[in-house]
C-alpha cells in the first residue's frame, strides 16, 4: 500500500507517486527560472540532487538538501543560497507527499515558475488530504478523446483502512461510517497503457508468462519504471497474484511475478462516460477493494485516474466492496468468470440468495432488456412501450443488491427522458431528468458543471437546460 504522508490524514502518496515522477522532468531538464549555474552551488549538490531524483530516492534527496542548505527552516525559504538548490528540494519533498512544506519552499524564490509550482503543489495538498479535485476539468479534457495522463496525486479516505481478512487476503474497511456518494479512493495509476500505445509494440516476456498483449506491455513498463526501486518493487509483488503463481527462478522470476500481479489486479479504463475501453491500468490502491456481486461502492475511471464512491451508507466496520463483473449477469457465468480469472467463487449475499432460487431480480431485469431490446430495433418505437420498459428496468436496479449499478441506472433515466419528451409528457420528463442527475451524481459525484457537460456531450443539454427543475 503507498504509505500515507505524515500529518496528512487519508493521504496515499508513495514515494514513486507516479505525478511526481512525471512531472519532474521538467525541472530536471533545468526548465525553472532559477540560478541556471546551480551545478556549482550547495558543493556541487544539484548534480547529485538531479541523479537522486531521477532515481526516486527522495528521501534521499531530501536529507542531502538540508544538508546543503545548512538544513535551513522548513517554513521559511533561504534566499541567499541558489534557487536551483531550492527548488530540487522541494522535488524532493513533493516526491514524499510532502507538498504543503514544498510549497513553502518554492514561494520565497519569487520566480513566475516557483509561483506556478507552489500553485501546483497546493492544489495536490487539496487532492491528498481532501480528495478535492477539479472534476470539472478532468471530465472535460477527457471528453476531448485524448489518453490522458494528468498531473493529479492519490486520496484515500482517512475513515477507510487496509487490513487483513480471514479468507480473502486484504481488504479494505469502513473505521468509521461512510454515506451514500462519499469519496473513498481518488488514484493515479502507478502505470497505464491506452490502446493507441500497443499498436507495433513489441512484447518481451519470461518463461511462465501467460496472458494477452496488453497485460505483458503494461508489466514491461512496469519493470522500466521500477528499474531502481526495489521497495518499491517488493511492494507491488507482494499484491495478489490471484491463481497464478511463478513458475521459475532467478533474475526472470521478479518479471514473471510482475505479470501475474499486473494480470489479477489491473482494471481497464474505459472511454468516457462507462465507454469501451481505451487502456488497461495497475492502480494498486483500488486494487485492495475485494469483490462481491451486491458490491456497496462503484467505480469508474477519468485517464489515469481511478475514483470509487460509496453507493449507501457504510456501516463502521464494514467492508468496502467492488463488483469485478456486472452483478445483474447470470450466477453460472459471474462464477465462471470469477473462478478463471481470480481464482475465487464469491459468497455474497446475491450469490447466496440466488443460489437459493431466492433472488427473482436479476431474471427479471435481463427479461426487461431483452424487451427494450426488441422494442428499440422495430422499424416504428412505440414510445408508451419504451417509456414503460425502461422504467420497469430503473425500478428493478432500485434493489439494494444492485446499488453499485447507478451508471445502469443513468442509462435507462436518459432513455425514459427522450421517450417522454417525445410524448409531450413534460412533467414525466422532469421526473426522468431528476432521476437521471440523483444517478448520475451518485455513480460520479456532485460536482459543479459535470452534469452539464454529460447532458451535451449525450446531445441533450437544451433539453435539460429547457426543462431540468434545477
Amino acid at each position: 500500500q503507498p504509505s500515507s504522508t505524515p500529518g496528512g490524514a487519508g493521504v496515499a502518496v508513495c514515494c514513486s507517486n507516479p505525478t511526481n515522477v512525471a512531472v519532474l522532468s521538467a525541472v530536471l531538464e533545468g526548465d525553472d527560472d532559477g540560478d541556471s549555474g546551480g551545478g556549482s552551488c550547495g558543493g556541487g549538490a544539484v548534480p547529485e540532487l538531479e541523479r537522486l531524483l531521477r532515481g526516486r530516492r527522495f528521501e534521499e534527496a531530501v536529507a542531502l538538501a538540508d544538508a546543503s542548505l545548512g538544513a535551513p527552516d522548513e517554513a521559511n525559504g533561504d534566499e541567499g543560497v541558489p534557487a536551483r538548490l531550492q527548488a530540487l528540494r522541494a522535488e524532493a519533498l513533493a516526491g514524499l507527499g510532502r507538498f504543503r512544506e514544498a510549497a513553502r519552499v518554492l514561494l520565497p524564490l519569487r520566480t513566475d515558475a516557483s509561483g506556478a509550482r507552489a500553485k501546483q503543489m497546493m492544489q495536490w495538498v487539496k487532492e491528498s488530504e481532501q480528495g478535492k479535485y477539479d472534476f470539472l476539468s478532468l471530465h472535460t479534457a477527457n471528453a476531448g478523446g485524448s489518453d490522458n495522463r494528468f498531473p493529479c496525486v492519490s486520496y484515500r479516505n482517512p475513515h477507510a483502512e487496509v487490513r487483513r481478512t480471514p479468507d480473502k487476503g486484504n481488504g479494505m474497511f469502513a473505521t468509521q461510517s461512510l454515506s451514500t456518494g462519499e469519496l473513498v479512493v481518488g488514484e493515479k495509476a502507478e502505470c497505464i497503457l491506452y490502446s493507441s500505445e500497443l499498436v507495433g509494440k513489441p512484447v518481451v516476456t519470461a518463461p511462465g508468462w501467460s496472458g494477452d498483449v496488453g497485460d505483458a506491455l503494461l508489466s514491461q513498463r512496469l519493470m522500466q519504471n521500477l528499474s531502481g526501486q526495489a521497495g518499491r518493487l517488493d511492494l507491488l509483488l507482494g499484491m495478489s497474484r490471484g491463481t497464478r503463481e511463478a513458475s521459475v527462478d532467478g533474475d526472470a522470476a521478479p518479471c514473471v511475478l510482475l505479470s501475474q500481479v499486473v494480470q489479477a489486479n489491473r482494471h481497464m479504463a474505459s472511454a468516457p462516460w462507462e465507454g469501451p475501453p481505451r487502456g488497461t491500468g495497475l492502480w494498486p490502491t483500488a486494487s485492495k477493494l475485494n469483490h462481491a456481486c451486491d458490491a456497496n461502492c462503484s467505480w469508474h475511471t477519468v485517464g489515469d485516474m481511478f475514483f470509487i464512491r460509496c453507493q449507501r451508507n457504510i456501516a463502521a466496520g464494514e467492508e468496502l466492496t467492488l463488483s469485478y463483473i456486472n452483478g445483474t449477469v447470470s450466477l453460472e457465468t459471474r462464477q465462471e468468470v470469477l473462478k478463471s480469472r481470480h481464482g475465487f467463487i464469491c459468497g455474497c449475499g446475491l450469490c447466496k440468495e440466488q443460489d437459493a432460487g431466492v433472488a427473482s431480480g436479476k431474471r427479471q431485469y435481463e427479461a426487461v432488456c431483452r424487451k427494450i431490446q426488441a422494442c428499440e430495433s422495430k422499424k416504428k418505437i412505440d414510445p408508451h412501450e419504451a417509456l414503460k420498459l425502461q422504467t420497469t428496468a430503473f425500478e428493478t436496479l432500485e434493489a439494494p443488491e444492485y446499488c453499485s449499478l447507478h451508471n445502469a441506472q443513468l442509462e435507462h433515466a436518459m432513455a425514459a427522458c427522450h421517450r417522454a419528451f417525445e410524448l409531450r409528457k413534460e412533467d414525466v420528463l422532469k421526473k426522468w431528468m431528476e432521476a437521471a442527475r440523483c444517478a448520475f451524481e451518485l455513480h460520479y459525484g456532485s460536482h459543479p458543471g459535470v452534469f452539464e457537460l454529460y447532458a451535451k456531450e449525450r446531445g441533450m443539454a437544451k433539453l435539460f437546460a429547457q426543462y431540468s427543475t434545477k
